[in-house]
Parts: structure tokens; sequence; C-alpha cells
């Protein structure tokens, strides 16, 4: 149990976020023409964002990922 592990190993919160795999965590999804600014409103208020991918129509029997 990662509790047990971060309070007996006397490991703090950001090394344990840092060590850890803690999955993407939050997605956002959003209009293609909207993602620039939405991603600068978050990075000024302090926090790290990726764009990870897209969504697009499918347009013929292929499936394309990204």
């Amino acid at each position: 149990e990662f509790k047990w592990l971060k309070e007996n190993g006397g490991i703090g919160d950001d090394d344990m976020y840092r060590i850890f795999n803690c999955g993407i965590g939050m997605v956002l999804i959003v209009n293609k023409q909207e993602t620039e600014s939405i991603m600068d409103s978050i990075n000024n208020d302090g926090y790290k964002c990726y764009e990870i991918g897209y969504i697009e129509n499918k347009t013929d029997a292929s499936i394309k990922y990204s």
C-alpha cells in the first residue's frame, strides 16, 4: 500500500508523485480552436499540461490513433 510506504519510508508527497506512476491525471476534451488558449490558462496557473491526442471524423474503414 502506498500510504504505508510513504509513512514508513519517510517519503514526501513530491517524491511519491515523481517516483510512482500516477497515470495521466485529468483529461480535458476541448474544441481544437480553443486548445492553445486553454493550455495557456492552465500553464499560467502554474500547472503543466500537454496535448496528448485529438479526435477526428472517420473517413474510411481505417482506424487512426495519435
